[in-house]
Formats: structure tokens, C-alpha cells, sequence
């Protein structure tokens, strides 16, 4: 897999950008929305261990639905990056 992985947000000129995980837990989190300019508008942060980072996301309607290395399967609003569920799938 090539990182960044980025994902065009339906309706909007913005875009999921999921960065390399192995250099993210400096930069407090590696997925994040971005809006045409390049301006963040969220960054979502890993559950859990402050060392674990997102390693798949996929659109799913107005959610996102992204991994975790430690095995956390998490539903995110696309809009606020809230999250809104939490699953442990490994």
C-alpha cells in the first residue's frame, strides 16, 4: 500500500488523507480531512494505546470506517471525525 491514501468526500472538494502510520505517532494521529486548499479540517486520533495508528480507511455514506494497527474497527463522522462506534475486530 502507497501512503497517502486520499479519498475524494462526496458533494464536497474535500478529501480523507490517511498518512503513513509509521510516521505518525509523533504527529498526533495520520488521518485527517482536508478541504481544497489543503487546510485540515480534522484529525482523527487513534483509541486507545497513544501508539497505535490507522492503517485502512474507507467511505461508507456520511461515515468513514478505519482500522487501527491494534485491531480497532472504528466508525467515524465524515463531517466532524467524531467517533461514533468502536469494535474490536482482531
Amino acid at each position: 500500500m502507497e501512503f497517502p491514501i486520499e479519498l475524494p468526500v462526496p458533494d464536497s472538494s474535500d478529501r480523507i488523507v490517511l498518512d503513513d502510520y509509521m510516521t505518525s505517532v509523533s504527529t498526533g494521529g495520520n488521518l485527517a480531512r482536508l478541504d481544497a486548499s489543503g487546510a485540515e479540517l480534522w484529525r482523527a486520533l487513534p483509541v486507545g494505546d497513544i501508539q497505535d495508528a490507522w492503517v485502512n480507511v474507507a467511505i461508507e455514506g456520511p461515515r468513514l470506517r478505519a482500522a487501527t494497527w491494534a485491531g480497532w474497527s472504528v466508525v467515524l463522522d465524515i463531517a466532524t471525525g467524531a467517533e461514533i462506534s468502536r469494535l474490536f475486530a482482531k
